[in-house]
């Protein structure tokens, strides 16, 4: 090598030299610190067992993200004594954050005994009691920070997981979902609105309403409102939680109160199985400004406040008349093994017709002579036809001019319906409470025959 080709050589050999020291001798640790590679996670733990996070950060105040279940609440501390302003958390951000803890590794060890002030202290509470804590210092160097986790080992980590926690940390992962575990596996759904209250209830994987009557329900209006929910989102919270309360005990008429709740299967720590209840409480408020255009919403047994879409509320189906089912009966015609006719009482019309599905076809008792397109006619009359018009409770004064009730294969009842024959193309018929009226159809032939 030439003479020039050594200088050269020399000058970039102390350049490096120069570079490593500025990097690593300026660093938080002492100046004696020396670095080599390792391998190896910093904390042990399994997500699955972590129960709190909680994040101090220097000058500032400590916040809590707490499990229950498997929903997340942020927790952020406020003056001594005082409880804690709170926000549900997405847990779509907090599993993500879970999983790069437990898989972190340092880039390198150093050999200083302590990080003498740090800028983040990461606690993990776990379900034995236990905790994980990573102590992180306070300044980067070459896009790396000192790290001291349960061993005492000081290391370096990267810096993206101190800005994950702090630029701008929890409050960017609060859930924006008002009812974010609302769909397919929800199992009961109340509405209280203008002092009433609408009751669901899902039986055997169906809905039906259980307040203010036991009836039936629209499946298509059900799915309508279950999907109006799960779409329903804040548009923004209130970071002061102390600038807009609500008595939660005293419902306004405007006031919307939704409670949501879901049933999961779990196995304790015995090995026993069990059932644990995630519930979900919203009030929706008054305007949240002066156009109306927004209301002040109220999130968990906290009344944890935001702002919603006032449009968004407005959509939602509350009432029972909106939800019940519009069909007289809520069976499939196939399911109809035999009727039976109830005639009023009054005068000569009483006595009861029976009549059954055969191999050859529909069979009348006391040898009544039928024809088979009057009955499917009923049957698709009361199993598919919806009325015009629904309401719940004010049955008419006046006794039924006949009682229809379908049974099964297994000869049991399976649905009645009461019916009242008006003047004109109108017919009405109740069940479950549910007065329906029918409009532009001509009462059943075989309503006729007494």
């Amino acid at each position: 090598m030439s003479k020039i080709g050594v200088l050269i050589a020399v000058f970039v050999a102390l350049l490096l030299g120069a570079a490593g020291w500025l990097l690593l001798g300026n660093s938080p640790a002492p100046s004696s610190t020396e670095f080599h590679e390792v391998s190896g996670p910093i904390l042990n733990f399994r997500p699955s067992d972590v129960r709190e996070v909680q994040i101090d950060i220097k000058d500032k105040r400590r916040q809590r993200i707490v499990r229950d279940g498997e929903s997340w609440t942020l927790a952020v501390e406020r003056a001594e004594d005082a409880a804690p302003d709170t926000w549900p958390v997405s847990g779509g951000q907090v599993r993500p954050l879970l999983s790069v803890l437990q898989a972190l590794s340092p880039v390198a060890v150093a050999k200083a005994s302590q990080i003498d002030s740090p800028a983040v202290v990461l606690t993990l509470r776990l379900a034995d009691g236990s905790t994980q804590t990573l102590r992180l210092g306070p300044d980067a160097v070459g896009g790396r920070r000192l790290a001291q986790g349960n061993n005492g080992d000081v290391v370096l980590v990267d810096q993206l997981l101190v800005e994950a926690l702090t630029e701008p940390g929890p409050r960017a992962w609060r859930e924006m979902r008002v009812f974010p575990g609302v769909g397919a596996e929800t199992s009961r759904l109340e509405i209280f609105k203008d002092g009433a209250i609408v009751s669901l209830a899902r039986v055997r994987g169906d809905w039906r309403l259980r307040e203010p009557v036991r009836a039936a329900v629209d499946r298509a209006a059900i799915d309508r409102l279950v999907n109006q929910l799960a779409t329903l989102a804040v548009q923004s919270w209130i970071d002061d939680p102390g600038a807009a309360r609500h008595d939660g005990d005293v419902l306004t008429s405007n006031d919307i109160l939704i409670v949501v709740e879901r049933d999961r299967r779990i196995v304790d720590e015995h090995g026993e199985p069990g059932v644990e209840t995630d519930r979900r409480e919203v009030l929706i408020g008054g305007a949240a400004n002066l156009s109306g255009s927004q209301r002040l919403i109220f999130v968990g047994e906290a009344r944890t406040p935001g702002i919603v879409d006032s449009s968004a509320v407005t959509a939602l189906a509350t009432s029972p008349t909106d939800l019940v089912s519009r069909r007289a009966m809520d069976i499939a015609a196939s399911q109809v093994a035999a009727i039976q006719i109830d005639f009023s009482q009054s005068g000569d019309s009483g006595g009861s017709v029976r009549i059954v599905r055969t191999i050859d076809g529909w069979s009348a008792s006391d040898d009544l002579e039928i024809n088979s397109s009057d009955i499917d006619a009923m049957i698709k009359l009361l199993t598919e036809k919806l009325a015009a018009e629904v309401e719940i409770g004010n049955s008419p004064a006046e006794s039924p001019d006949a009682v229809i009730t379908c049974f099964g294969f297994d000869g049991a009842p399976i649905a009645e319906a009461n019916v009242f024959k008006t003047s004109g193309a109108e017919l009405v018929m109740t069940s479950d409470g549910v007065v329906r009226l029918y409009t532009e159809v001509q009462s059943p032939a075989l309503l006729n025959r007494r």
